[in-house]
């Protein structure tokens, strides 16, 4: 009788989790970090494709959302102010570091099928990481090659979206193929067709669609027990539909700007009303779509890139040893219709003011004003004027590479004593685009060229105008090209160089068999060089437009303390240290540029040249992390918990800076510019918990959640100077909170076992709940809350399982970005079925 209780006590424990977090196989109970761990088969029984629907399940994670493909992540609200030289959050695909080298909002979309597990750690890990992270680390673990044995395995799924038309899909496929006896090849392959979601007057329906096709291969090879090697490639193309973000024509003022948001084109919709009118009406509608654009490709996103890595372990007799050398290309795009916020300002300043502010300014050639006044309706609009095409199209183009190499020794003697030894190296190299090339469907495309020494480019067509008809394409090319580009809304191109090294490591010792103290530091040394190229300011190109910031060198101490009073409990608490690297910007090169030639004749002139040539170079933020932590396991083993209280010190925070130039500088603009500065301080602190009970052998409970009561600005230096009149940090005001820092996310899920029609049943439902947050440092317009519940029933036998499943089930909209330009939607209520096939 006592055996028989003992093996129902056993059958209701909880599943032990492995993790390789220390780089050494640890009970996920027992490893002395804040982590969160989905195997397989959860990530297939919780219907888990991508980001998207991970992030809900990670307590302390967040998702800022600007458009398709530009996807910022946060862990425990650090959410970047200003684009730095690499994110907060880095992101590892098995040993190879793929995540902070391509800037803030460049998050890969890594297909979530084949993973042995994804591991999200919180807090600093530059003591284990060579790729040095401030809120934490992303970890893709994916299946290796096996030589066992022909394994092949399929997961299809379609579905169909409410206020949308059509089936969109998912197929992944999976084969493994021996080589031999010591070697194996892996390869998966998928397909994505995402239906969209938002309507837009003169373009249809669903125009925020997605595609994405990808593949990943990777080659093993295991010539003997201690030692194995293996080289994978994978390619990813994404191509998204556009406008993907729901403007409203809202007519609320800006706080920023104090400008009307409505569109300056007639459409088919009601405007009528304050911003929640019209979001009660239909959230699901887009007015930044001029119907000029219909049936063109002059909106969307392309996302492209491809990953190659080589990587080894290799079995020591006192450690492991661990190399791992990569490389990465990238290509993105994203095109759309600026123009609700920025058409209606533009026009007034061009038409009313007769492009004839003063007659110091000498950027518009001569007669071109008077077009101005030209008696040609555009039949569109039905209005007058230079302007009358009334539409603003921006593109920006990133293309970036880059190559990482990393040797890991870790000690696997058992003893008290444990260490992890590391060198990180990166060389990385991104171009960027503030404008793209003008698109061929436009009257004066291939016109517009600016010669940079030596080299002729296309004009980038920031803010480009379809003007009033009547003017000849030659005539509008002037005046983009010689006003409204350059000086109105001036463009640049620039190169990022990025070289980093690393030495990093931490030694734990076992005091005692409860007590254990870690110790642990990164050292890195980054050099930053910028080559700007600015749209024909200064066409003698008579200033450096090269910058450098050499020996940016940090040092990230660690230090730990754990203990162990039982097999069933864990307290720990760590205080680390993590930074982004500085910048070299680029942005203030166009003002120098326009400052320059005056120096000598101006004192003024000449103080704001050497106040922006300081600002050149901008030291990077960093990061001071206080955690506190329990683990443990109750009730025989069927109840875990994990909680932990956090505090985060963020100093040095790079901040965007609005100023004007002196009014007493002929021939430079009286419009402002921004350059960024080592301008804020702020402060996180809050609470995060994972919850797994075995309410009875059938049913289970899963909850998790964050409480995160501070996350706010403590400083906001605008770095007034008075060489710069009227300096303000954009929108950042003391006691601001944080950027994409709910109060508050959770969720909770159950889970019941049963037998239907032969096959073993899993019923599940979760509900996911993220409060109110700001997605903008000026913390203007909220986005508003959300839940959404889904369901899933799924049917297994043999080696298949059968899934149908309803998620947001009640139809809440899902808002992951509200700003100036409008909403960024989750999907609606969505029905679809699901087979997983392995063999």
């Amino acid at each position: 009788m006592a055996e028989e209780e003992a093996d129902d006590e056993s059958d209701s424990a909880m599943e032990e989790v492995i993790v390789t977090a220390t780089y050494r196989d640890t009970n996920l109970m027992d490893t002395p970090i804040s982590i969160t761990a989905l195997s397989e088969d959860q990530i297939i029984d919780k219907g888990i494709h991508n980001i998207f629907s991970l992030y809900n399940n990670i307590p302390g994670l967040n998702l800022k959302k600007a458009t398709s493909g530009f996807n910022d992540i946060s862990i425990r609200g650090i959410t970047p102010y200003a684009e730095g030289n690499g994110s907060p959050v880095g992101a590892y695909l098995n040993n190879m570091p793929i995540g902070s080298t391509n800037g803030d909002a460049a998050h890969f979309s890594i297909p979530l099928f084949d993973l042995e597990r994804v591991e999200v750690l919180k807090g600093p890990q530059g003591t284990l990481y060579g790729e040095g992270t401030m809120g934490g680390a992303i970890r893709y673990i994916t299946n290796k090659p096996n030589p066992a044995g022909l394994d092949f395995a399929v997961r299809a799924s379609t579905d169909t979206m409410a206020h949308s038309s059509g089936f969109g899909h998912r197929i992944d496929g999976m084969v493994n193929v021996p080589l031999g006896d010591t070697a194996a090849v892996r390869a998966i392959l998928y397909s994505r067709d995402m239906k969209g979601l938002l309507d837009a007057p003169g373009r249809g329906e669903d125009t925020d669609w997605e595609k994405e096709t990808g593949g990943r291969l990777t080659v093993g090879f295991y010539p003997t027990d201690e030692f194995e090697i293996h080289a994978m490639y994978m390619d990813v193309d994404m191509t998204g539909g556009g406008p993907a973000i729901g403007f409203h024509c809202y007519e609320e003022l800006r706080v920023d700007v104090n400008l009307i948001e409505i569109p300056s084109y007639p459409n088919e919709f009601d405007c009528s009303g304050d911003h929640n009118a019209q979001f009660d009406r239909d959230p699901y509608i887009t007015h930044k779509a001029h119907p000029t654009l219909a049936g063109t490709d002059l909106d969307g996103t392309v996302d492209e890139y491809e990953l190659f890595n080589i990587d080894f372990t290799w079995d020591l007799p006192f450690a492991t040893l661990t190399g791992t050398w990569s490389q990465y290309d990238r290509y993105t795009k994203r095109a759309g219709d600026e123009s609700p916020p920025h058409v209606n300002f533009s026009r007034r300043f061009v038409e009313d003011f007769n492009c004839g502010f003063s007659p110091s300014f000498s950027f518009l050639p001569t007669g071109e004003c008077d077009v101005s006044t030209a008696p040609t309706i555009n039949p569109m609009t039905g209005m007058g004027g230079i302007m009358a095409g009334q539409i603003c199209y921006s593109t920006c183009i990133s293309w970036a590479e880059g190559k990482s190499y990393e040797l890991r020794l870790v000690s696997t003697a058992d003893s008290p004593l444990r260490w992890t030894v590391g060198y990180y190296a990166k060389d990385n190299y991104r171009f960027d685009g503030t404008h793209a090339a003008c698109p061929a469907e436009v009257p004066y495309a291939g016109i517009l060229q600016t010669e940079v020494d030596g080299q002729s480019f296309d004009e980038h067509c920031s803010l480009l105008w379809l003007f009033n008809p009547g003017i000849t394409p030659e005539r509008q090319a002037s005046i983009v090209k010689n006003f409204l580009n350059r000086f109105l809304f001036s463009g640049s191109r620039d190169e990022n160089y990025v070289e980093e090294s690393a030495y990093f490591g931490e030694v734990s010792y076992a005091i005692t068999p409860q007590w254990e103290v870690t110790v642990g530091v990164r050292v890195a040394d980054v050099q930053v060089q910028v080559d700007d190229y600015v749209n024909g300011f200064n066409p003698s190109n008579t200033i450096d437009t090269s910058f450098r910031l050499d020996d940016d060198t940090k040092t990230s101490p660690k230090i730990g303390l754990t203990w162990r009073p039982n097999d069933d409990w864990m307290l720990y608490g760590i205080w680390s240290h993590g930074f982004r690297p500085g910048i070299v910007q680029g942005a203030v090169v166009d003002r120098i540029a326009q400052v320059e030639p005056h120096r000598g004749a101006s004192q003024a002139a000449d103080d704001l040249y050497n106040f922006l040539v300081d600002k050149q170079t901008i030291q990077g933020d960093q990061a001071e992390s206080l955690e506190l932590g329990v683990k443990a396991t109750v009730a025989d083993g069927r109840v875990s918990f994990t909680t932990a209280f956090f505090n985060i010190d963020w100093t040095d925070i790079i901040i965007d800076i609005e100023s004007f130039s002196p009014e007493n500088i002929p021939e430079v603009s009286p419009f402002p510019f921004s350059y960024a500065d080592n301008a804020g301080d702020a402060q996180t602190q809050g609470l995060e918990f994972e919850i797994e009970a075995r309410l009875s052998d059938d049913l289970t409970l899963q909850a998790g959640g964050s409480w995160l009561w501070t996350a706010e600005i403590g400083t906001a230096s605008a770095g007034n100077d008075a060489r710069v009149a009227g300096s303000t940090a954009l929108g950042v005001q003391v006691g601001n909170r944080i950027p994409a820092s709910p109060e508050y996310t959770g969720s909770v899920s159950l889970s019941y076992d049963f037998e239907l029609a032969g096959f073993r049943a899993t019923a599940r439902g979760e509900h996911y709940l993220v409060t109110e947050q700001w997605r903008g440092p000026d913390n203007e317009r909220p986005t508003p809350s959300w839940h959404r519940t889904d369901m899933r029933l799924t049917l297994r036998q043999n080696n298949y399982d059968l899934a149908v499943y309803l998620n947001n089930a009640f139809d809440q909209v899902v808002a992951y970005e509200r700003n100036q330009q409008g909403y960024n939607f989750g999907r609606a209520r969505t029905f679809g079925f699901e087979v997983n096939w392995r063999m």
